[in-house]
């Protein structure tokens, strides 16, 4: 396939000084659509802004799309149209592209480059964000290493379409080609980069493996190291050797939320607030005495009225079933990751489970319990039928346990992210409440007069979350009322939160009398709230509805 070298990112510092605060907002949203391959969102956001003229910028996205046939068909034609039209207005991206396309300069998707040529071209476009560097003997610059080590481990590919790259790099890094699920790989280092624009930290880790006689690098979260060997008769083994532990059998290991074996552990048992409790998975058969290998075991029961229960059993950490005391099958699963049972209680007694991870086992986000975890709450009726209520979200109890420690039931709480955007987004930042019950299961408690019934003391929120709380639950007359009596608390939160998220403070300069004045205006959306009282905040999408 072929594949243009000019990329959609290096737009954004021409578009955020050409468009305003709003169509800044509404770009970062649909570079995300475009991130994530959503191309029909990107395609029906960035259109309407490049036939109305407002930035350079959006056409050479747009031609980058045709050029590409991401979310439409292939037409270089069109690509051009747009091309020369952002080359005519100055845009220096769309004029390379231009000069391009005039000397007829191509580069294939699979095909290494000169490494020094690749360093040049990465430094021109990240020009005074990534420092100097060369090659040596062909391989990637050590000045943009901070940490490498040598594992030479197999592991195998977890994504339906896994890309590698010539450079450790998401951005610039060359795209070679994609792996599908499930390939064996030998991994030969585990490699940490500096800092690179526009990426979150976890996007700094990686693993470099032999590719066409040359080297080439696959992102950290990409592979899985299951070491799974399974016979026919589905009595299979798990291999425990974290190199940390000599487990026998009648051990306890615990996994502590982490999301590999690597992380298995044996006598530490995770515990968040007595309400998530690991359960021990205790290994219960050998293979091969010495070598690591076992069969691991855990059970879980939650007792019901008239002496029904439900049993949840996991078997090697991913084979999971939940059964009712009759023998009735409820809920059988292969979890797609490695996991411990969690038992979800309140006052000792056990709800429910969860099974999930921590995506970087809290190298990052350590104030997130899991960024994945699968509820599942058995439920009965006032006829004795039992059935599953389940639900997927990361878990952020601790981040708030000081709104919930009081509440009357077993609340669970989600981390929602206040997306703007790259590095200005703040991920698990936005709380949702779940209350957890045998008799309605799962129920989301989405007003402050449900939320204050079961014992949740919003008045302990963050001030700018709870603002953007409100305004993601559209509550326009509370969220007047909260900006009137505590306006001064928010803008002094918003300070430490720009600095958080890194954006510039000088930005907003907010006027207390006219943001009051604003307020008294009747038929106010959320966004229109925070674009006259706090209007970096509803920049960074934090009065986004």
């Amino acid at each position: 396939m072929k594949k243009m070298t000019a990329t959609i990112c290096l737009t954004i510092a021409v578009l955020l000084g050409s468009v305003g605060n709003s169509e800044s907002a509404d770009f970062q949203r649909s570079l995300s659509a475009h991130d994530r391959g959503d191309y029909a969102t990107a395609l029906r956001e960035w259109k309407p802004l490049a036939e109305q003229g407002h930035a350079t910028a959006q056409y050479n996205n747009l031609g980058l799309m045709y050029a590409e046939g991401q979310g439409v068909p292939k037409n270089n034609e069109t690509a051009v149209k747009w091309y020369r039209l952002a080359a005519e207005q100055g845009d220096a991206a769309a004029q390379h592209e231009m000069k391009r396309i005039a000397t007829n300069i191509r580069l294939n998707e699979g095909d290494y480059l000169p490494c020094d040529g690749l360093v040049k071209k990465i430094q021109s476009e990240w020009n005074n964000i990534i420092q100097k560097a060369s090659c040596k003997n062909g391989k990637f610059p050590d000045e943009w290493v901070k940490h490498e080590r040598t594992i030479n481990k197999f592991g195998t590919t977890k994504n339906q379409n896994s890309y590698i790259r010539q450079f450790p790099l998401l951005r610039g890094g060359n795209k070679l080609g994609t792996l599908p699920s499930g390939t064996k790989i030998l991994l030969k280092t585990q490699i940490e980069t500096v800092a690179e624009a526009d990426s979150s930290p976890w996007y700094r880790h990686w693993y470099s493996f032999s590719y066409k006689g040359n080297t080439a690098y696959i992102w950290k979260d990409s592979i899985d190291f299951s070491s799974i060997e399974k016979n026919k008769s589905d009595d299979y083994f798990i291999s425990l050797n974290s190199g940390r532990d000599d487990f026998k059998i009648g051990d306890n290991v615990f996994f502590n939320s982490c999301s590999h074996l690597g992380g298995n552990k044996k006598n530490k048992q995770l515990n968040i607030n007595n309400k998530i409790v690991e359960v021990p998975n205790i290994i219960i058969k050998e293979k091969d005495k010495g070598k690591n290998y076992f069969t691991v075991f855990s059970t879980s029961e939650v007792n019901l009225i008239n002496n029904i229960s439900v049993t949840a059993r996991l078997k090697n950490f991913d084979k999971l079933s939940i059964t009712r005391e009759n023998g009735q099958l409820l809920y059988d699963r292969n979890v797609s990751g490695f996991t411990s049972i969690y038992e979800l209680k309140h006052n000792g007694k056990t709800l429910g489970w969860g099974v999930g991870w921590h995506s970087h086992c809290k190298e990052y986000y350590d104030d997130v319990d899991f960024t994945v975890m699968r509820i599942i709450i058995p439920v009965i009726d006032s006829e004795n039928n039992v059935k599953i209520d389940v639900r997927l979200f990361p878990v952020v109890n601790s981040k708030f346990s000081d709104l919930t420690k009081k509440s009357s039931g077993l609340v669970i709480v989600k981390g929602g992210d206040i997306y703007s955007g790259g590095a200005n987004s703040c991920y698990y930042c936005l709380p949702s409440f779940y209350l957890i019950d045998n008799k309605r299961g799962i129920t989301e408690l989405s007003d402050p007069i449900s939320l204050r019934d079961a014992g949740v003391d919003l008045r302990k929120m963050d001030p700018v979350i709870y603002v953007s709380w409100l305004s993601r639950h559209g509550k326009v007359d509370l969220l007047r009322n909260f900006i009137r009596e505590n306006y001064e608390k928010i803008i002094r939160e918003s300070d430490t939160y720009k600095a958080y998220i890194g954006a510039p403070k000088e930005v907003l300069r907010p006027d207390k009398k006219s943001c009051l004045k604003f307020l008294k205006q009747k038929s106010l959306s959320t966004e229109e709230i925070g674009r006259n009282c706090f209007p970096e905040l509803e920049d960074l999408s934090y009065f986004y509805n």
